[in-house]
């Protein structure tokens, strides 16, 4: 009599022909610290707010936008460094009329 081995790895996900589930990220969770970024364009204001909520590092490539914290106050990107990461908690973003803005979701299960 033989026994049916039960193939617990592909009951528990659907796999494709690597062994790989369409969507590890959700299943497993995002690994790394940031989750994801939305690029804001020059001359754009954007709220932080609603399905935007949750931005919490900034990267700019310009000096010239303006950075509302989440708590209050506004932080001219003229006293912030260009191409690194700010760890911020920003409610609204005004990028002027040059540079690029990156703005960073953080992945809160990674601390």
């Amino acid at each position: 009599m033989s026994i049916p081995i039960l193939d617990t790895w592909h009951s528990i996900i659907d796999s494709d022909a690597r062994g790989k589930s369409p969507n590890d990220f959700e299943r497993l969770g995002h690994p790394g610290k940031w989750l994801k970024s939305i690029k804001v364009d020059p001359a754009t204001i954007i709220n932080l707010t609603g399905s935007n909520y949750g931005a919490s590092g900034i990267i700019i490539t310009n000096n010239d936008c303006d950075i509302t914290l989440s708590g209050g106050g506004v932080i001219p990107g003229s006293t912030l460094a260009t191409n690194t990461i700010h760890e911020l908690s920003i409610s609204r973003l005004d990028t002027k009329v040059a540079g690029v803005v990156y703005v960073l979701f953080r992945n809160h299960l990674v601390r």
